[in-house]
């Protein structure tokens, strides 16, 4: 049908809330283990629905990947490892994602917190994926409060935010922290 009515003939559509935490474990929120104080995370949970037999990669860029498309994460090429720090890759644009199936469906959509599902092209940023708007940081880490990130790699080629290289340094940090498109330099010094 290509009416705008929702079952219940009212025209509202559910509001839709899908919540990525990387490394939270099962044992890790309320209504799993009540010694653990999760009372918004449980609200959301108790009114909504809690999908209890889910898997995912044991990394986020697969498995935000996965989310995203709706395939298996070998379907898409994103099934070996993260996106590092300025590797020229993203999230392939052979994929229809689930911000762009909402919006045909007439939703607004809105992404909060980490991308880390490409960068080097505007194409593959959030915004240009379907979302509305975009409030967070591409990479797959940064420091909580100066939203910082060093590019350095390692000799594995890999980047390593934990190895810093002996004073003086030449490695470049840079500020990763965007509303939309654009850096969003009020956030410095907030935690996130």
């Amino acid at each position: 049908s290509t009416s705008s009515e929702t079952e219940d003939g009212t025209g509202n559509r559910p509001h839709v809330i899908i919540i990525v935490a990387d490394d939270l474990g099962w044992n890790d929120v309320s209504w799993h283990n009540p010694k653990i104080n999760t009372p918004h995370l449980g609200d959301l949970a108790n009114n909504g629905i809690i999908l209890n037999q889910s898997y995912v990669m044991h990394i986020c860029t697969p498995s935000r990947a996965a989310l995203l498309t709706g395939h298996y994460p070998i379907h898409i090429g994103r099934q070996h490892s993260v996106i590092h720090p300025l590797e020229p890759t993203g999230l392939t644009m052979n994929a229809t994602l689930m911000p762009e199936q909402f919006k045909k469906m007439g939703y607004s959509t809105h992404a909060v917190g980490k991308w880390h599902l490409g960068y080097c092209n505007w194409k593959y940023t959030p915004t240009k994926r379907g979302f509305d708007t975009f409030f967070g940081f591409y990479n797959g880490d940064e420091d909580y409060f100066t939203h910082a990130r060093s590019w350095f790699l390692g000799e594995d080629g890999h980047d390593n935010q934990d190895v810093k290289p002996p004073p003086p340094s030449d490695v470049p940090y840079g500020y990763d922290f965007r509303y939309n498109t654009t850096a969003h330099f009020g956030m410095n010094g907030t935690y996130s």
